[in-house]
């Protein structure tokens, strides 16, 4: 299982390390300089805010999927038309949580299209998730591996045709931003889709109000920890750009550092998305799941470091290539974001293993913690 998960993980690294990073800091990044000063800092809000409600949209059913499908491949026709309508339902409640909650805070009603767009894609990341969770735990990781970067790769050609074309109306727009992730989300959900249907065989479409309660409660656990793991890596967006005087400027200066930091933990989320199938898998025939933890830890830790140093060492001269308005502020920023990702790291690793043995209330607790600590460090003077 090492060398098997050792040369997915090289695949899926490499088809990830050419076509992410050239849309974060290629596409992304340009978006960022070519809007004016806090029209990104805006969508970063309005992203994160969305964003804080995936544990409605979600509610755990990825990774709850990708573990029962990993150790029972056969039931995927069983799973499939039960969780689909299941999702449907949690994307309607998901929509109306966000533009109620969206109403009490005070976000203006001339957000309202901008933010229903950017809720629209949360709903197709979600599904999308969900599809692959059913590919990978199907142990075609490698498919897989290629669903994970498709998306990037069409926003690649659709952006760099609105940024650069000369044909392209000027000046660009966030709504164009925007529309652009729809409609690559929208393509690599229905390619997806379609693989996955082929794979589940004939099944039956059948409302079963039992059958959903039951996945519901059996999905709470994963939804909880995901919940968690959102609004700690989330919510500093939001609270920056709505309790801070000049909030979306502190905000786009925020989304310009979070960025690297974001760039970075995709490592983590490859590492975790291929070992839980597998530990899942190997849980299930009760075999030794010690050397592959060993081989994930000591190959992330050793990227981790080598990327965390470099960043808080170069801080400054990073920020100011990548952006117009970097500073040595902005690289401060970073700085400290990027003190995060090592711990990150090995969190990515032992919480899959967490994930995949079933263990979820200790590791809710640990995330619980976490997001009380966050809290309690911005209600301090």
């Amino acid at each position: 299982m090492n060398r098997a998960f050792f040369v997915n993980l090289v695949f899926l690294l490499a088809i990830n390390g050419l076509i992410k990073p050239v849309y974060l800091f290629g596409i992304d990044r340009t978006v960022q300089n070519t809007l004016p000063e806090g029209e990104y800092g805006l969508f970063f809000a309005l992203f994160n805010f969305t964003y804080l409600f995936q544990i409605i949209n979600d509610f755990g059913l990825q990774v709850f999927n990708n573990r029962q499908v990993s150790q029972n491949r056969h039931m995927l026709g069983h799973y499939l038309p039960n969780l689909l309508m299941l999702k449907g339902m949690l994307a309607l409640l998901y929509l109306s949580a966000v533009g109620l909650v969206a109403w009490l805070v005070g976000y203006e009603a001339d957000l309202a299209p901008l933010l229903a767009l950017v809720a629209l894609n949360q709903i197709l990341v979600s599904l999308l998730l969900y599809l692959r969770s059913n590919i990978s735990g199907l142990g075609f990781y490698r498919l897989d591996s290629a669903f994970s970067a498709l998306d990037k790769l069409l926003l690649i050609g659709l952006l760099g045709i609105l940024l650069w074309h000369p044909a392209a109306p000027a000046p660009f727009q966030l709504w164009w931003f925007v529309a652009a992730q729809t409609a690559a989300l929208t393509t690599t959900t229905l390619l997806a889709g379609t693989v996955v249907l082929r794979s589940a065989g004939p099944f039956y479409w059948q409302w079963r109000p039992k059958r959903i309660r039951l996945l519901l409660r059996r999905s709470l656990p994963y939804a909880l920890a995901i919940f968690l793991m959102t609004l700690y890596t989330r919510l500093d967006g939001v609270m920056i750009e709505r309790l801070l005087p000049d909030g979306r400027r502190e905000a786009d200066l925020y989304a310009s550092a979070f960025r690297l930091l974001d760039a970075a933990n995709m490592l983590g989320v490859l590492f975790a998305g291929l070992l839980l199938p597998m530990l899942a898998y190997q849980l299930k025939l009760g075999k030794d799941i010690r050397p592959l933890i060993r081989l994930s830890l000591r190959l992330i830790m050793a990227i981790a470091l080598t990327v965390a140093i470099t960043c808080l060492i170069y801080s400054t001269p990073i920020m100011e290539a990548l952006y117009v308005n970097g500073s040595a502020y902005s690289g401060g920023i970073l700085a400290l974001l990027m003190l995060t990702f090592v711990a990150m790291s090995g969190n990515y690793i032992y919480s899959t293993l967490l994930t995949a043995n079933g263990q979820m209330r200790p590791m809710n607790r640990i995330f619980l913690g976490t997001v009380l600590g966050n809290l309690l460090a911005h209600a301090l003077p």
